[in-house]
């Protein structure tokens, strides 16, 4: 792909009022991920008000994301609310100073020692399910790889070790948290953080 900005993306069709709201509340990742294959890996969509863009085409991903991404604004500035001002939710100079500040945590030393805990918290986590193999305990592994993350994370950044039990909770804490976000940012009406509507209480 050359350098130029890339060409309008073609309109999906949807309902008249609810754009492709269903489509993607029905199987939001399938239909994200198969959206754009039938234009070319580049494709526009509706929900309600609000247009989106879905990719799926590598080159073009490597354009907005990597050759040309001083062209395009990140957008997960809605995230904020949860995740504070990190490298997921900024853009331009203040993402340059924090991309800065974490790159030490890249050298081949730390990730040595990155693996050497990661290592550790999956003897504990083997450990779990096999208690909960003999005690005939299902799990959700959903919530299980969050814990996993959550506790070589804390241990990693700072040097804190988290129970199984404050992982979950956590873990649904901020799951919760970007539902009720991507429910705000999708209403019709957007009330400010400080209006005290019932989801800005919830949030």
């Amino acid at each position: 792909m050359n350098n130029s900005p890339l060409n309008a993306p073609a309109k999906l069709s949807g309902h008249w009022l609810l754009g492709n709201a269903q489509q993607l509340a029905a199987a939001p990742h399938q239909f994200i991920a198969s959206a754009p294959s039938p234009f070319n890996g580049l494709v526009s969509f509706r929900v309600l008000h609000k247009r989106i863009i879905a990719v799926n085409d590598p080159n073009i991903v490597r354009h907005i994301m990597v050759t040309q991404h001083q062209r395009y604004t990140r957008s997960y500035h809605y995230i904020n609310p949860v995740l504070g001002q990190g490298l997921l939710s900024t853009d331009g100079a203040l993402w340059q100073k924090r991309r800065r500040q974490v790159q030490p945590a890249f050298r081949r030393e730390t990730m040595l020692h990155l693996v050497r805990m990661a290592n550790s918290t999956v003897d504990k986590l083997f450990a779990h399910w096999d208690a909960a193999i003999v005690a005939s305990q299902p799990l959700e592994l959903l919530t299980e790889m969050q814990k996993f993350a959550l506790s070589v994370n804390s241990k990693a950044l700072l040097s804190l070790d988290v129970s199984w039990d404050a992982a979950e909770k956590f873990g649904i804490a901020v799951s919760d948290a970007l539902k009720l976000l991507r429910k705000r940012n999708n209403s019709v009406v957007r009330f400010p953080a400080w209006v005290p509507t019932q989801l800005n209480r919830q949030l």
